[in-house]
């Protein structure tokens, strides 16, 4: 900390951006930066009387190398806050999201942010989701306000970030006026970097590549216009010199070679200079990757420790401090495992065996299909860190062996489930609705001739009720009970493994296994059925049998798991295309074709699981991809990249199903042991979840006489920086 303030504040280093709401916290913020020697940039004394608000501010945020943003409910759905987060962020400036409030772990406000869309002064439209999207990638600043120590760490914190690489971000902040100004005045050549100003701003632009802030679009394109310029001076200037002398023979040869000469040294500079760019980039690419080598290294080391640590806060901190290392499955799994240890809001058990899960809509109702036929409903409440408790409602048994699917309606008041009972002591089955208050059960449907394996259930956007078994689809209308079609789809190869409807019910996609008719032939047939036409197009492919179906929604596009454990994305033709094959009064007759045509259209395969694909989720955005499967591992993939982004242990037990939830900030994995866990899709959530769950930092012998040695000196971590923000500025650890 700074004691005394210099005599010259340095103003307007730092941009303040605060709601109304929380001014006296702001006024703090202020006190604390001028008393360390930066006098911000604040609207209370930085806008002139009878000014243009918006512009002031504009100017504001371009001129600052830092912009602090007051994270609180009210910031994150104030309209001129947005304003302000929206163009520092376009700005590419150094964005330090400070929190005043909790607002992680209210799943109200994340519904309120949504709608919020205002149209600024400059016609620049700003969505408040948009803009909590990217700023919630940014790491965080926690503003204590609990004590004066912890508000004074919090302001240190923040001079810390804003003061980092302070050359390189005060160079971002010049050449961004510069450009601005040089783009306002219509980009005119008087305006543009001379001389060693040019090479200066080239060697930030190289430096710049893998520094925060980047570098800008508009400043990149200014200093590469300046380059430019110079270029074109310097050769005008020896192409003027060269005509002055020409009269004279001797000198305009002079002149010639000169000139020559200068352009081969032009380019060899250049070529040096691109050279040395090149090399800069490599030894930077280099020590990057040893960098993240010994993370990944200190990771696992910790990880290993926060395993067989004895106390369970202690594991927990080890575990914490493994996953901020650098992010591995050994370090989120020490983490997850000392939180159940310390009896953590993220897991329940459900059942003793589960069989299938499915989660409503609106987020707050679970169901959980046991081994044995019975339901349990669960009551979900969500706590502002995104944990949950889940409170029993009731359980029963609803069908005389396992529950093999289980569906909530729309609006949640229904929910059907799949499996077998028996009739006269034989296997007699198929697929039941209940009301969810009551757990009443309001219609057995029919069953049509099946094997006893019962796919799925489903309802589509209209609330028809799609339950697919080993030979067909059927659609049912769940208030009364009654079938409303049926497509008898076995006929397109053999039995059904997997199938899957559009939410529409446009369409249904099926996967059949074909050996049940012929021993010989070992493909498996995919199908795309038009339900309106019943055209199919066919598609045979020599893989394992297809386990789970689900649409991507674009393009006729669709992810099929199987039993090796790979994930495959086809898409299969349009319907005006010559190629489809179409097999008219297909489910009316049976009809056979001997040679349907072979459709080749594979896209990707996503490769990683060791066994069967038993469940697959798609995020509502469509750019993520949750696969679980017997390998007792969840994956979650990108559907943009096609990369795999984590993997997460089950325990060693079977993944019977994922759910996204929360907006896809969450997914759920239901386990066949029974158990349901909640996993934030961003690992880092881990942190702040187990940073609210403990109540001290690491011991220290030097400031707790009831130890004997210090956990920092036993498990050998030489930065000592807190564990976690409500640590910062402490003394002496509480217990």
């Amino acid at each position: 900390m700074i004691d005394e303030a210099p005599s010259e504040l340095r103003q307007n280093e730092i941009f303040i951006s605060y709601s109304r709401r929380n001014e006296d916290i702001a006024q703090k913020l202020v006190q604390g930066l001028k008393d360390r020697g930066i006098d911000p940039w604040f609207d209370r004394e930085d806008i002139p009387r009878g000014a243009l608000w918006w512009q002031q501010i504009q100017n504001g945020i371009v001129g600052a190398n830092s912009f602090v943003f007051l994270v609180s409910p009210h910031s994150l759905t104030s309209e001129v806050c947005n304003w302000e987060a929206a163009y520092a962020l376009e700005q590419n400036k150094r964005f330090i999201p400070v929190v005043v409030e909790d607002v992680f772990g209210d799943h109200t406000l994340s519904q309120a942010l949504d709608p919020l869309n205002w149209t600024t002064q400059d016609g620049t439209l700003v969505s408040a989701q948009q803009n909590w999207q990217r700023i919630r990638q940014i790491n965080f600043i926690f503003l204590g306000m609990d004590s004066d120590a912890s508000l004074e760490a919090g302001f240190e914190a923040i001079v810390q970030a804003a003061r980092t690489d302070l050359t390189y971000v005060e160079q971002h902040t010049s050449l961004l006026q510069r450009a601005m100004q040089w783009d306002i005045r219509n980009r005119q050549g008087g305006f543009l970097l001379t001389g060693a100003e040019a090479n200066e701003a080239e060697e930030w632009l190289t430096d710049g590549i893998h520094k925060n802030p980047p570098p800008q679009t508009l400043q990149v394109a200014f200093i590469r216009a300046s380059r430019r310029a110079q270029r074109n001076t310097q050769r005008n200037l020896l192409l003027g010199v060269s005509t002055a002398l020409i009269m004279t023979i001797g000198l305009a040869v002079l002149a010639f070679g000169l000139f020559q000469q200068s352009q081969q040294n032009l380019s060899l500079s250049e070529e040096r200079g691109t050279q040395v760019a090149l090399e800069r980039d490599r030894a930077n690419t280099q020590a990057t990757a040893v960098a993240r080598e010994r993370n990944i290294s200190e990771s696992l080391r910790l990880a290993a420790l926060s395993m067989d640590a004895e106390g369970e806060e202690t594991a927990t901190l080890l575990g914490i401090r493994a996953l901020a290392s650098a992010y591995t499955a050994e370090a989120e799994t020490s983490l997850v495992l000392a939180l159940e240890r310390k009896g953590g809001t993220h897991a329940f058990r459900a059942h003793d065996s589960l069989c299938c899960m499915a989660l409503s809509r609106d987020d707050r109702q679970l169901l959980a299909g046991s081994q044995e036929g019975e339901i349990a409903l669960w009551n979900l409440t969500w706590e502002r860190d995104d944990s949950l408790k889940a409170q029993a409602v009731y359980r029963f048994q609803a069908h005389e062996a396992a529950v093999e699917a289980i569906a909530f309606s729309p609006d949640g008041r229904l929910f059907a489930t799949g499996g077998v009972d028996r009739f006269d002591d034989e296997p007699y089955g198929g697929f039941k609705i209940w009301e969810t208050a009551t757990g009443h059960l309001l219609h057995p449907l029919e069953d049509v001739a099946s094997y006893g394996d019962y796919r799925s259930a489903t309802f589509a956007q209209n609330g028809s009720l799609v339950t697919v078994n080993d030979c067909c689809i059927q659609v049912w209308d769940p208030q009364s009970g009654e079938q409303q079609q049926s497509d008898y789809a076995m006929f397109l190869g053999g039995r059904i493994t997997a199938a899957a409807v559009s939410p529409d019910l446009s369409s249904y996609v099926t996967a059949n296994n074909p050996q049940e008719f012929d021993e010989g032939f070992m493909s498996i047939t995919v199908n795309w059925i038009d339900a309106a036409t019943e055209n199919v197009s066919q598609r045979y492919i020599p893989q394992d049998v297809v386990s789970v179906i689900s649409y991507l929604g674009q393009d006729r596009r669709v992810l099929l798991g199987n039993e090796n454990g790979d994930v495959t994305l086809i898409a299969f033709v349009a319907d005006d295309d010559p190629a489809l094959v179409e097999w008219a009064g297909l489910f009316k007759d049976g009809t056979y074709v001997e040679e349907p045509f072979v459709i080749e259209n594979e896209i990707h395969t996503f490769r990683g699981h060791a066994n069967v694909v038993t469940t697959l989720a798609v995020s509502p955005n469509q750019e993520v991809m949750m696969t679980g499967s017997a390998d007792g591992t969840a994956r979650l993939w990108s559907l943009v990249s096609d990369e795999l982004l984590r993997t997460v242990t089950a325990r060693g037990s079977r993944v019977q199903t994922v759910s996204f939830g929360l907006g896809a900030r969450s997914f759920l994995t239901a386990e066949q042991d029974g158990m349901i866990r909640l996993w934030p899709v961003d690992p880092q959530d881990w942190i702040a979840l187990a940073c609210s769950q403990v109540t001290r930092d690491l011991y220290d012998a030097q400031f707790d006489f009831r130890t004997t040695d210090s956990e920092w000196r036993q498990y050998n971590i030489p930065d000592r920086t807190p564990t976690c923000p409500q640590f910062a500025g402490q003394t002496f650890y509480r217990y």
